[in-house]
């Protein structure tokens, strides 16, 4: 059982890895978060672009106010009367005499 014991105790003195690698991570994501927080301001505001803005004014030109619309001051034009729709007359039927009737005279 003392060997044992012995191989454990050895292993406990020597620093581990994994702690040191923990560590340098754990500094190395402190520091980043750091700078996103405290580092250039202007990374989080975009910049605005200019918007293209199209206007449409359905008053006319500008000048006097008539109270109507130009479109509104025309009269509506006289849409072309229609054609009525035809019968179509019925097809002809022509009746060819048949080969039995006419060696029969």
């Amino acid at each position: 059982m003392t060997g044992v014991t012995d191989v454990i105790v050895a292993r406990r003195q020597q620093a581990e890895p994994f702690n040191t690698m923990l560590a340098w991570s754990f500094a190395a994501h402190a520091g980043v978060l750091a700078f996103l927080l405290f580092g250039p301001m202007d990374w989080r505001l975009a910049a605005e672009t200019p918007r293209t803005v199209m206007k449409i004014s359905l008053s006319g030109a500008p000048g006097p106010r008539t109270g109507m619309t130009p479109m509104g001051g025309r009269a509506a034009p006289i849409p072309p009367p229609e054609a009525t729709p035809r019968a179509l007359p019925p097809p002809r039927i022509t009746v060819r005499p048949s080969s039995a009737s006419t060696s029969s005279k």
